[in-house]
């Protein structure tokens, strides 16, 4: 008699590969077609322009947006590295100032922006003008008051994300917001979508949050004191050890179409 196989636990998903497949459920949602006009706000260093690029083709047009010149600058060299050049093209603006008349763009795309914006529903506004009637949005960002780190200790777990939320971005629950900005905006076939960012290995968790950083924060800033952030430290080296480590945050992604 045969002896049964027990089935394989299927590893578990690298950081890397959730973001992608979240990523790419933020480009397909613009439903690009070739020709078409993207903008493409918070480009970065044009990874994902180029990606849209090659959606709309050479007949088409993308302009990547950021307030960081020097990202601009390397976008502007990925692009001109990578042949599309001609119709990927990256500038300096300001999100809630962009320089395009109404109605310019077929589609808009913004991932990773309104969590560092202080006034997001202007971001959103400029986002709407400059796209044309009918014109998809998809608009992806994070909801950090969803950071979740096992350390065997909830309550002493909870000051420190909360402080590290609210001491490093200046919209930290961005991701919850967007579907009812979006609504009140009056944008058609709105789509949600939320998937975790989340980890069992210590070390991949830094991608999500700088565990280091957290807690000299929160010591810095009296919202832990030195007992605490020991105890602290010795719980994630208990997780660790024992394979009870886990970390998440949530990635939160609203599509619709402009009226």
């Amino acid at each position: 008699m045969d002896t049964p196989i027990a089935p394989m636990t299927p590893a578990a998903p690298t950081l890397a590969a959730l973001r992608a497949g979240i990523k790419q459920r933020s480009v397909d949602g613009l439903q690009l077609h070739p020709g078409q006009r993207v903008l493409d706000l918070g480009s970065g260093a044009g990874r994902d322009s180029l990606t849209l690029g090659h959606r709309v083709g050479a007949a088409g047009l993308v302009h990547g947006v950021d307030y960081d010149q020097r990202m601009v600058d390397r976008a502007q060299a990925l692009a001109l590295a990578e042949g599309v050049s001609g119709w990927v093209s990256h500038h300096h603006a300001n999100a809630t100032a962009l320089p395009w008349p109404d109605g310019y763009f077929d589609a808009c795309r913004c991932e990773a922006v309104l969590r560092h914006v202080l006034e997001p529903e202007r971001a959103l506004d400029e986002m709407l003008r400059v796209t044309r009637p009918g014109g998809h949005l998809v608009v992806l960002d994070i909801d950090w008051a969803t950071l979740s780190i096992e350390c065997g200790e909830p309550a002493l777990e909870r000051r420190l994300v909360q402080h590290h939320s609210q001491a490093n971005e200046p919209n930290p629950y961005a991701g919850r917001r967007l579907a009812g900005l979006l609504h009140t905006r009056g944008l058609r076939e709105i789509q949600i979508g939320v998937w975790p960012l989340w980890t069992t290995d210590p070390a991949e968790a830094e991608q999500i949050v700088p565990l280091q950083q957290l807690e000299d924060e929160a010591l810095a800033a009296g919202v832990v004191d030195a007992a605490e952030r020991q105890r602290w430290r010795e719980g994630l080296a208990r997780s660790g050890s024992s394979r009870r480590f886990y970390a998440s945050v949530n990635a939160v992604l609203v599509s619709g179409r402009r009226p």
